[in-house]
């Protein structure tokens, strides 16, 4: 063991756990655990505590937990971690999130790593699959070779660094049902923004609207429903000091957290929504004394639709966004079901232009005529 120039873990790539998660895992190449990144998906049924959550999304950067894994036993929190709609999944018609997935399409690409993550659908909907890419846009200031010492978990680190970045670029296909909503959180928060319209509070819309929000009973005034604009964005500003045990900054960078460092920030845009609704309630855990915002983005389809299809980018960052701009790129004679194609341009502060695309007919060759691009894959 001695011999070993790095611990063990420092050498895991992207890989799938069949019965717990598909990983991205990208910036392998550091020794410090600031500068690597990961997005993973849940798949398998996740035996213990509570993980009804097929196909949820959680992200990794900047050394710390981006999103938090709600799995508690029953009873911690107020909604139950055993209610599907808590977690970073979607949900058709209400059904529950628990049922058999797998990873069904992989390519650990440097720079765009990939996977498919696919589920049984529920009762009458004929598709329920997850793309997610994990795309690099820089690697960061000042990383170094550590010794085997430093590079333990609980070692204290250089603290005059810039971390790296990556963010994950997100399409989830729903082919049926009449009500789907994408559920999201980022970590545990002390401040919460988003550009949901028309605001109401949860006890002044609509019955089923104000039965779920109902559920977040802890903090009603956190509760709230608008709508959602075709752009819609909302920002999740991690905490620093957690009364429970390890949850915010502080605690989780340990000897490494630095009082004048830049706050961390997840944040959610969602692109091409139309007549969406946004809700947001706060999840509270009783039994480690934390609380978090949740959004929900509903979607009604009409009778005998053939689907829909979400489609996200997930920007952890710390200090300032490194997004510029994004928008939804148009396809030529696209369809308008759960396997219709999707391009989003991607535009950071560094000068990259990203153009990401994703399809549910790879067999067909598409053009996306604003980015000069033609193109046929997955």
């Amino acid at each position: 063991a001695q011999r070993q120039p790095r611990t063990p873990w420092l050498d895991n790539r992207s890989r799938v756990l069949p019965t717990w998660a598909g990983i991205l895992e990208a910036g392998a190449e550091h020794d410090d655990h600031r500068f690597r990144r990961a997005a993973y998906v849940r798949v398998g049924y996740g035996i213990g505590h509570e993980h009804q959550d097929a196909l949820d999304l959680q992200v990794a950067a900047h050394g710390l937990p981006m999103t938090i894994d709600g799995g508690q036993r029953r009873g911690y929190t107020i909604p139950t971690d055993a209610a599907s709609f808590v977690h970073n999944t979607v949900l058709v018609d209400g059904s529950e999130a628990y049922r058999h997935s797998w990873i069904s399409a992989w390519a650990d690409h440097a720079g765009a790593r990939y996977l498919e993550a696919t589920a049984v659908p529920p009762s009458g909907v004929q598709l329920f699959r997850r793309q997610v890419a994990l795309v690099d846009v820089d690697e960061g200031q000042g990383s170094q070779r550590l010794s085997v010492a430093q590079q333990m978990l609980d070692a204290e680190l250089p603290q005059d660094v810039t971390t790296a970045n990556s963010y994950v670029f997100d399409v989830f296909r729903v082919g049926g049902g009449r009500q789907l909503m994408y559920g999201f959180h980022g970590p545990l928060n002390d401040d919460f923004t988003w550009n949901a319209t028309g605001l109401k509070p949860g006890d002044q819309v609509t019955p089923d609207q104000v039965e779920l929000l109902a559920k977040f009973r802890l903090m009603p005034d956190r509760n709230a429903v608008g709508d959602a604009p075709e752009a819609f964005e909302a920002t999740w500003r991690m905490a620093l000091d957690v009364d429970g045990p390890g949850l915010g900054e502080k605690e989780m960078a340990g000897k490494n957290f630095a009082a004048d460092g830049p706050r961390k920030f997840t944040r959610l845009h969602l692109l091409g929504l139309r007549d969406a609704r946004a809700l947001r309630g706060e999840i509270v855990c009783r039994q480690w004394n934390y609380h978090f915002s949740h959004v929900m983005i509903r979607k009604s389809l009409a009778e005998n639709s053939a689907g829909d299809v979400f489609v996200g980018l997930v920007e952890p960052y710390a200090g300032e966004p490194f997004i510029a701009a994004r928008r939804e790129l148009a396809v030529a004679n696209n369809e308008r079901d759960a396997q219709r194609a999707v391009a989003v341009e991607v535009r950071t502060r560094n000068g990259h232009r990203d153009v990401c695309f994703a399809d549910g007919r790879p067999d067909l060759v598409r053009t996306v005529s604003e980015a000069g691009l033609t193109v046929a894959g997955e």
